[in-house]
């Protein structure tokens, strides 16, 4: 066989490994309708059942390899709670594309702080708390008496 023939079958044989193994995949890009959010946290489900977790890169985009099937996206970031995607198909040989649009951050009611106390690790690191590493102990104010007996 000529050289040529050789290169075309050796792409040939890799290149239908590839479709053979190649998983399907579900990706897409976690929004707010303004930004996209980063480090999102990203779980499909079948059936109440978690098949797979991960989350979304620097840039907002997630992808997640999984069997064909049916399922449910849920997203979460802390502030903007939670986004439930409707059902969701992925299909063998396919990349399934699923944008996410999470609802506008949840702003927290005002509070009023009354009281507030350094936290003892803080008071102890500053050397101002009750433990101070660097002095000597102290001798007590009133020593006891002594007997004159």
């Amino acid at each position: 066989m000529s050289s040529k023939k050789w290169v075309v079958w050796i792409f040939g044989i890799l290149l239908s490994s590839q479709t053979i193994w190649a998983q399907p995949t579900l990706r897409g890009i976690i929004t707010d309708g303004k930004a996209n959010i980063a480090f999102a946290n990203v779980r499909v489900y079948a059936d109440n059942q978690l098949i797979m977790e991960g989350s979304s890169d620097s840039l907002g985009r997630y992808k997640l390899s999984a069997p064909p099937g049916v399922y449910r996206l849920v997203v979460h970031y802390p502030s903007f709670g939670k986004a439930y995607s409707a059902r969701i198909e992925i299909v063998e040989g396919h990349t399934t594309v699923h944008h996410v649009m999470m609802a506008a951050p949840k702003v927290l009611p005002e509070a009023e702080i009354v009281d507030f106390r350094v936290p003892l690790r803080d008071q102890i690191m500053s050397g101002k708390g009750l433990i101070d590493f660097n002095e000597p102990p102290k001798k007590p104010n009133n020593p006891t008496p002594k007997n004159k007996n």
